[in-house]
């Protein structure tokens, strides 16, 4: 038994309002429609790189094309980002679940380092299905799906006790898939501008998280000198994450929205691929007949959906595994070719998986580093005199320390927006990053040269500027790989760098246990790391000069 829908003629305000997308040229530029065919002046890549959400009707100067959803972004950013228990979940464990610091480091930790690079993966690619019919999620559903993760952890760490370990192994699960859908994020951030924007939404975003982190950092040390409960942390955590809730229910697009645009979209992708067959297929529509094999045929060019319906579901999940099969190889492809079509993707992409390594080790293990520190500047640690037991208890201010390195970033940061375009996007963008390498790797360096008798107002001050060094670069790399990119893979890519982030930095951290190296060597080594770093981007700077100059 089959079905089939009527043939449905539109006029040509119809067919223009199909497409629903802004593009950068006259309307009459792009499409005429004379007697049935379709004249289309405009590429592909053109189509490729505008946004989906453009609520602009009119060719304006506006940086933006819907300011009011970016503030809801920058919100989402910052309470994203305010969780002041995150800090003290270690003596939250010891001292008020009873948890030995050996089944934490050694049994809980780990859980969350192995994980991540294959939850990173997942939550990509399944944040890429937005664009096919197979299945479809939208970045707004794997938003949310961070968000509850992030909601269920500390549900998990707050109700878990030492004869219930599997509950925080479990948090260490939702604990990377929250952390996995940050990549999810910018990718719907660069779907919703257009080019010229990524620069300036990927600064103000990230300042943002930076902002929020700042506050909880704050927040933290307050209620930790001052002997609060760590619980009241937690529902501050609690509070601080119902506004990301309702921001991506209520505020981003929604799924079918996200199809409706996509789709637009690829139909007129389509169009464009079969130009010059318009006439031949309305030909062969007309005069198809109805008893063919059952199968789903659709042509935008046209306008005429012919659905037919069969109930052999042999046939059906035959098609379905063909569709996947093929979905697959497209989309292996696709992340092959966003890597080799373009010198920026692959120059910025490989700064960014071993700089955000190191960092990511580097706040792993400062308080360490400062704590040795410290040791030999005791004028830095408050003390107080218990009434009980005459002893002396330190208490670390390094949540003050964190926090202005993060504000210090929040502004820093800002700056890539105010310089010129063609600045970043040329060879003086990528020199810059090399510069800025050299520097962060000599910061490192320079705070081992005294080991331990290394003044430590000198030592805050240059892991300050270290930091305020990567963000600056961190932001930069974030927009010209999302420039590069041929195909909307945003979150392909990202989630691709940075699983093979967290591989190098399991790889780093397994050599350090090896050769037991301690603080100072394992920031001299950061430094070295980095001198590395530079030296490859230069190597990869000067082949890829010389590889444009032969081809020209």
């Amino acid at each position: 038994m089959t079905t089939t829908w009527p043939i449905r003629e539109e006029n040509n305000n119809e067919k223009q309002k199909l497409l629903n997308v802004n593009l950068p040229i006259d309307s009459q530029q792009q499409m005429s429609i004379n007697n049935g065919s379709t004249d289309i002046d405009i590429t592909k890549d053109i189509m490729e790189k505008q946004p989906l959400f453009n609520n602009d009707n009119n060719n304006t100067k506006s940086s933006f094309n819907n300011k009011y959803l970016f503030i809801f972004l920058s919100l989402y950013c910052f309470f994203r980002m305010l969780l002041p228990q995150q800090p003290f979940l270690v003596e939250f464990l010891t001292k008020d679940k009873h948890i030995s610091l050996n089944t934490i480091l050694f049994e809980i930790f780990p859980i969350y380092t192995y994980l991540t690079p294959f939850v990173q993966l997942t939550i990509s690619f399944l944040s890429e299905l937005n664009h096919h019919k197979l299945f479809f999620l939208g970045h707004r559903s794997i938003l949310t799906l961070g968000i509850l993760a992030n909601l269920t952890g500390m549900l998990l760490e707050f109700f878990s006790t030492r004869e219930s370990i599997f509950l925080l192994k479990l948090s260490e699960f939702t604990t990377a898939i929250l952390y996995a859908t940050d990549q999810t994020f910018y990718a719907f951030l660069y779907h919703i501008g257009n080019t010229k924007e990524y620069q300036w939404m990927t600064s103000v975003s990230r300042s943002s998280m930076l902002f929020g982190l700042v506050l909880a950092g704050f927040i933290g040390q307050i209620i930790y000198l001052f002997s609060i409960s760590i619980k009241v942390l937690y529902f501050i955590g609690f509070v601080s994450v119902l506004p990301c809730l309702l921001i991506c229910i209520f505020i981003f697009p929604s799924p079918k929205q996200y199809k409706k645009k996509i789709n637009n979209l690829n139909n007129y992708n389509n169009s464009l691929n079969g130009n010059n067959n318009i006439n031949s297929n309305n030909n062969s529509l007309n005069s198809n007949n109805i008893n063919n094999n059952d199968k789903v045929m659709y042509s935008p060019s046209v306008d005429i959906a012919v659905i037919k319906i069969e109930e052999n579901n042999n046939f059906k999940l035959f098609n379905l595994f063909n569709n996947c099969k093929k979905f697959i190889v497209n989309y292996i492809l696709d992340i092959y070719h966003c890597y080799t079509k373009d010198f920026n993707v692959i120059f910025w992409s490989i700064f960014s998986i071993l700089s955000v390594s190191i960092h990511l080790l580097a706040l792993t293990f400062y308080q360490t580093f400062f704590k040795l520190l410290s040791l030999h500047a005791s004028f830095l640690n408050v003390t107080i005199q218990n009434n009980n037991n005459n002893h002396h208890n330190s208490i670390s201010l390094n949540g003050f320390f964190i926090s202005f390195a993060y504000l210090s970033a929040s502004l820093i940061i800002l700056i890539p927006t105010k310089l010129k375009k063609s600045f970043l996007d040329k060879i003086y963008g990528k020199v810059m990053c090399i510069i800025l390498t050299i520097l962060a790797g000599t910061c490192f360096i320079i705070l081992t040269i005294n080991g331990s008798n290394f003044p430590i107002f000198l030592g805050y001050l240059l892991f300050i500027i270290y930091h305020c060094i990567f963000e600056f670069c961190y932001v930069v790399s974030y927009s010209q790989i999302a420039k590069g990119l041929k195909v909307n893979r945003f979150a392909s890519i990202f989630g691709v760098n940075t699983a093979l982030s967290n591989g190098c930095q399991v790889l780093i951290q397994f050599l350090f246990q090896v050769f037991a190296l301690s603080p100072l060597d394992q920031f001299r080594v950061f430094g070295f790391i980095l001198y590395g770093l530079s030296f490859l981007l230069i190597l990869l700077l000067i082949i890829n000069t010389i590889y444009s100059k032969c081809c020209k």
